[in-house]
């Protein structure tokens, strides 16, 4: 069964046959948690949303569904909307492979604030994709001056990741404490490998 019918399953059970999230989650091995049936049941309503007027094929529905399970994880739906697009422009971005695949879609959220990234990302010369637009994020400068090999200044490097772990939202913090896998997590053993060599690193300099 897809992933897709799975979670047609999961929407009937829950919002037509009204039962509880402790009783549905056993019932599917794929869903390990609360969150996940949750974003499982909110990604069959957005693409059944993209598709009320016929358009989406059945082979798409089961490829593409977890891309719109990853649509679900927090503020890429926000990024979607706050840059002027909606669901069926996302469900087009996926018809055109701009994006390669689920673990893409939160990138979204570098790329659609950004004029110059999403100009890109959406260029209709060539194939734009949402590597090419986080190729050119990564690809600027720090702007407080990098080396002469290209590579950011550490100071650089070091601001970025405290602002980046300070814009975290609770709701993220969690995820990466409670999912065995996924983008998230793999963060979380990424900063668990920073600390250790930082800690080995900053040994050597007197405080």
């Amino acid at each position: 069964m897809s992933s897709y019918e799975q979670s047609r399953q999961l929407h009937h059970l829950r919002n037509q046959d009204f039962l509880e999230y402790i009783k549905i989650v056993p019932l599917f091995g794929g869903c390990s948690s609360h969150a996940e049936v949750e974003r499982h049941i909110d990604a069959f309503e957005d693409m059944n949303e993209c598709n009320r007027n016929g358009a989406i094929r059945t082979a798409f529905r089961a490829a593409k569904f977890s891309f719109f399970v990853a649509l679900q994880k927090p503020r890429v739906k926000d990024a979607i909307y706050a840059a002027g697009f909606d669901l069926e422009d996302f469900a087009g971005w996926l018809r055109e492979g701009r994006i390669s695949s689920d673990s893409k879609v939160r990138d979204l959220i570098r790329v659609l604030p950004d004029h110059e990234a999403r100009n890109v990302f959406l260029s209709r010369e060539g194939a734009g994709s949402i590597e090419a637009a986080v190729r050119l994020i990564d690809g600027r400068r720090d702007p407080e001056g990098s080396r002469a090999n290209d590579s950011p200044a550490l100071h650089g490097l070091a601001r970025s990741l405290i602002k980046k772990v300070n814009d975290l939202k609770f709701s993220e913090i969690l995820e990466m404490r409670n999912e065995p896998s996924g983008t998230l997590s793999e963060n979380l053993r990424a900063l668990r490998e920073l600390d250790s060599q930082l800690k080995s690193f900053l040994r050597i300099f007197p405080e």
